[in-house]
C-alpha cells in the first residue's frame, strides 16, 4: 500500500515566534518570544537586540499585542534585563484564548523607530484537560487518477484544542481500500495477482501517514497533506525526497480514509470514516 499512495508535506508554516513575516521587520531583534501561562495568569514578553554597534543608542524597546480579527489588545513598555534584552511579565487578567501577534518596536535616542512584528501564534487561557475536536474534514468525495500522470489528492483538517496547538502531539490518517483488480488487457508482469480485488479488512496505516501543521484561522488549526496517486498505467515515481517503482495498474474503487488525533494529555479522538471514490478520467 506504501507504493499505491504516498502522502507529502504541502505546506510547512513554523507556529515559532522568531520567524519574521511582516515587512516591517528588522534585523536589529535578535530573537522575540511572547506566551501566556494560564497557571498564573501571566503574560510573556521577550526581546533580545542586535546592536554590537552601540548599546547605549536605545531609548526604550516596548510592544502592542494584537488578537487575530480583534486588533490591539494590550501594550506596554519592555524592562531591561541585561545589555541588550527586554521583557515584560505579568497577570494580566481576564484573557481570552485566541490567535495573537505581537509588534515590537525599539526607539533610538536619535529619533529613529524600528519595529518587528512575529507570526501569528495561539495562546490558551485554558488551565484544565481538554479534548481537541474536529471542526473541519476537507476531503474530496470524487477523485480521479489519470492514464499516465500521477495526481495529487489534497487532504485539509481543522482542527481545535483549549490546550493550544502545541499540545496537540500527532495527526495521522488511516485508510481502507476497496479496489478493482487491473483490466483483463493488463498483463500481470510485476504481481501475477493484480487481476484480483484489493479489501482491507482493517484500517492500514504507517508512522509516516501523518498531516502537517500549516495555519492558523478563526476556528483552530489547519493541517494538510497530499496523496499521490498512481496513475492507470501502474508507472512509477521518483523525486529528490521518494522513489516508487512501476506496478502492473494503478486501481479505482472506494477509498475510506479517517484521521487520529492525539494530543500530549493522552487524549486520542478519531474522526468518522469518510468514503473517497476512486475513478479514472
Amino acid at each position: 500500500m506504501k507504493n499505491s499512495i504516498y502522502l507529502i508535506i504541502i505546506l510547512l508554516t513554523s507556529s515559532c515566534t522568531q520567524d519574521i513575516t511582516s515587512a516591517d521587520s528588522v534585523s536589529e531583534f535578535k530573537v522575540t518570544f511572547f506566551d501566556y501561562l494560564p497557571g498564573s495568569a501571566t503574560l510573556y514578553l521577550y526581546t533580545e537586540i542586535e546592536n554590537d554597534s552601540n548599546a547605549n543608542s536605545i531609548d526604550s524597546v516596548w510592544v502592542h499585542v494584537y488578537k487575530q480579527n480583534i486588533g490591539l489588545v494590550f501594550s506596554t513598555e519592555l524592562t531591561q534585563l541585561y545589555l541588550n534584552s527586554y521583557s515584560y511579565q505579568q497577570t494580566v487578567p481576564p484573557f481570552d484564548s485566541g490567535n495573537y501577534y505581537v509588534k515590537y518596536y525599539l526607539r533610538e535616542i536619535n529619533g529613529v523607530t524600528l519595529s518587528l512584528t512575529t507570526n501569528i501564534k495561539f495562546l490558551s487561557a485554558h488551565e484544565g484537560n481538554a479534548v481537541p475536536e474536529y471542526i473541519n474534514i476537507d476531503v474530496p468525495d470524487i477523485f480521479y487518477i489519470d492514464d499516465s500522470e500521477w495526481q495529487e489528492l489534497p487532504i485539509y483538517l481543522t482542527i481545535y484544542d483549549l490546550n493550544g496547538k502545541d499540545n496537540i502531539q500527532n495527526v495521522k490518517y488511516e485508510i481502507r481500500r476497496f479496489f478493482v483488480g487491473c483490466n483483463e488487457d493488463v498483463n500481470c508482469i510485476i504481481n501475477s495477482d493484480c487481476h484480483e480485488n484489493i479489501e482491507d479488512m482493517a484500517f492500514q496505516s504507517d508512522e509516516t501517514w501523518h498531516l502537517e501543521f500549516i495555519d492558523y484561522n478563526e476556528e483552530g488549526f489547519i493541517y494538510a497533506r497530499i496523496i499521490l496517486m498512481r496513475p492507470l498505467d501502474g508507472s512509477g515515481f521518483a523525486n529528490e525526497q521518494i522513489e516508487f517503482s512501476a506496478e502492473d495498474c494503478g486501481r479505482t474503487g472506494l477509498m475510506f480514509i479517517r484521521f487520529i488525533i492525539t494530543d500530549r494529555d493522552g487524549n486520542i479522538k478519531t474522526s468518522d470514516e469518510i468514503i473517497i471514490e476512486i475513478l479514472s478520467l
